[in-house]
C-alpha cells in the first residue's frame, strides 16, 4: 500500500512538472497578461489556471483537491469560482493566441506543399440536468436527433492531417427556445460580446472566425465542413473571401446547382451521371456552378459522387478548387475526421461540461477554453513523441552526419574489399591495384573524390 501511495505521488509530481514545462515554453504568463487576466485577491491567475488545468491529469475533482490540500494551495474554492465566473477575461483570445503559436511551430515541421486545412463543425454541449444556467435553451442534437437542454458549441480548428489544434469556439443558444435569460454585463467587457454572440447565427459567426484566422496569418489551403453548413450562400461568401471550400453535400430539395445550363438538385444531377458509375469505377465528378441568387454571385465548383458498389448508396463532395483530382478531394476531406476525434476526446476524457457545475455563462466559456488548452498540450506532446523533426536542429545535424558517414564509409569498404579481391583472385601487385583504383576514383564526381582515399 505504501508503494502505491509513493507511486501516486511520483506520478502527480511528473504531471505537474510537464504542465509547468508546457506553460513556461509557451509563455502563459505573458499570454494571460495580454488578455486582461489579473490577480484575484493576491493569488496570481497563472497559479489558479495551473491548478484547474492539472485536475484531470491527477484523477481528482475540485472538491477532493481542496479536501486533500492541507493549506498548500493558499486559497479555497471561492477564488477558483471567481476566476472562472469573471466576465473580464478574454478566454477566446487566450486560446487564439496560443493556437496561432502552436500552428506556426507545426507548419515549420511539414512541407509547404502539404494541404493544411481549417475544420469547422458544431457539437451538442450537454446541460440536460440544469435548470438555472444562464442562456440555457433547448437545442437540436443531430447525433440523437432530439431536442435537448444545452448549447450548440461551434468550433473552428486547424489540422495538417496529423495534429488537430482548436483555434476558436462559440457557445450558442436558441433564441426561440430560451429557458433562462442572460445577466447584464457592461459593453466594455468581453462577457458582453460573449453573450451577444451566443444569440447569433452559426454561419455569420463562422465567417467571422475564419476572418480572424486570416488576420492572424495562420496558413491553410482549404476550409472543410460538414453538410450542415453546405449552403450556396455560405460557400459563395467564403469564395469571395478567397477561401477554398471542400464539403460534403446534403440531398436538399430546395438547393440547386447549375449543371449543363439547367438548375438541378443534387439528386437530379446524380440521376444524370449515375450511368457512368461501374463496379470498377465507383467515383465520378462533374463541374457545376454554385449560385447565390440574392447576391447575384456564381462560383465554379466540382462535385464528386462516390457510390458504394454493394448498397448502391452514394455521397457527394463539393470542392471550389476545380483543379484538384477526385482522389485528392476525397483524401483532403478525410482530414475532417480529426475534429470528430477531438470532440470525443473532450467529452469522454477531458470532462467537457462535467467538471464544474457552474450557472454563469462566463464559466462555461472559461472551462471550455481550459479543456481545449489541455487537448493542445496533449496534441503537442504526441507530436513531439512521434515526429522526429521536433527534436530540433540536433536531429537534422545527426541525420546529416549519419548519412555522410554511412554513405562514404560504405564506398570505402567496397573499395578495400575490391583491392583484396583483385589481389587474391588475379595475383596483381599492390602497385597495380592502386593504379587501377586511382584511375577509378579519378573518374568519379568531385564531391565523391574528395571524401575517398585508399590506404
Amino acid at each position: 500500500m505504501e508503494k502505491n501511495i509513493y507511486e501516486l505521488k511520483e506520478t502527480s509530481k511528473h504531471i505537474v512538472n510537464n504542465v509547468n514545462i508546457f506553460f513556461k515554453e509557451h509563455g502563459f504568463k505573458k499570454l494571460l497578461k495580454s488578455n486582461a487576466f489579473k490577480k484575484i485577491e493576491g493569488v496570481p491567475c497563472l497559479d489558479v489556471l495551473k491548478t484547474i488545468f492539472t485536475l484531470i491529469f491527477t484523477g481528482k475533482n475540485w472538491y477532493r483537491t481542496i479536501k486533500d490540500d492541507n493549506g498548500r494551495l493558499g486559497y479555497k474554492k471561492d477564488v477558483v469560482y471567481r476566476f472562472l465566473n469573471s466576465f473580464k477575461y478574454k478566454w477566446e483570445k487566450l486560446l487564439l493566441s496560443l493556437s496561432s503559436r502552436i500552428i506556426s511551430w507545426l507548419n515549420s515541421l511539414v512541407s509547404k506543399d502539404r494541404a493544411s486545412v481549417l475544420i469547422a463543425d458544431d457539437t451538442f454541449y450537454n446541460r440536460t440536468r440544469s435548470k438555472k444556467v444562464e442562456l440555457l435553451s433547448r437545442v437540436y442534437d443531430h447525433v440523437d436527433n432530439k431536442i435537448k437542454k444545452g448549447f450548440t458549441k461551434l468550433t473552428l480548428g486547424w489540422s495538417d492531417g496529423n495534429t488537430y489544434i482548436p483555434i476558436s469556439f462559440h457557445l450558442l443558444c436558441s433564441s426561440k427556445n430560451l429557458l433562462t435569460p442572460s445577466t447584464y454585463v457592461n459593453e466594455k467587457y468581453p462577457g458582453h460580446k460573449r453573450r451577444e454572440n451566443a444569440k447569433r447565427k452559426k454561419t455569420d459567426l463562422l465567417v467571422e472566425m475564419v476572418k480572424v484566422v486570416q488576420d492572424k496569418s495562420i496558413c491553410f489551403k482549404y476550409l472543410l465542413f460538414d453538410s450542415w453548413f453546405a449552403f450556396p450562400k455560405l460557400i459563395t461568401r467564403f469564395v469571395q473571401m478567397k477561401v477554398q471550400i471542400i464539403t460534403m453535400l446534403k440531398k436538399m430539395p430546395k438547393v440547386f446547382y447549375e449543371y449543363g445550363g439547367k438548375e438541378l438538385t443534387l439528386s437530379s444531377i446524380y440521376s444524370k451521371i449515375k450511368s457512368k458509375l461501374t463496379k470498377k469505377n465507383n467515383i465520378v465528378s462533374v463541374n457545376v456552378f454554385v449560385c447565390n441568387y440574392n447576391a447575384g454571385v456564381k462560383t465554379k465548383a466540382k462535385i464528386v459522387f462516390i457510390r458504394d458498389t454493394k448498397t448502391k448508396k452514394w455521397v457527394a463532395l463539393l470542392s471550389t478548387d476545380t483543379n484538384l483530382s477526385d482522389e485528392e478531394i476525397i483524401r483532403i476531406y478525410g482530414k475532417r475526421w480529426n475534429i470528430e476525434i477531438f470532440f470525443k476526446m473532450c467529452k469522454s476524457y477531458l470532462k467537457l461540461a462535467k467538471e464544474f457545475e457552474g450557472r454563469i455563462f462566463d464559466m462555461l466559456a472559461a472551462h471550455t477554453t481550459i479543456v481545449y488548452l489541455r487537448y493542445i498540450m496533449l496534441a503537442v506532446a504526441s507530436r513531439k513523441t512521434n515526429d522526429h523533426k521536433t527534436f530540433g536542429d540536433l536531429f537534422f545535424n545527426c541525420c546529416d552526419e549519419v548519412k555522410d558517414i554511412s554513405f562514404f564509409e560504405a564506398l570505402q569498404l567496397i573499395l578495400v574489399l575490391l583491392k583484396e579481391y583483385l589481389k587474391d583472385k588475379f595475383s596483381i601487385s599492390d602497385k597495380k591495384i592502386y593504379e587501377l583504383l586511382d584511375a577509378f576514383i579519378t573518374s568519379l564526381p568531385p564531391f565523391l573524390k574528395e571524401n575517398l582515399s585508399i590506404k
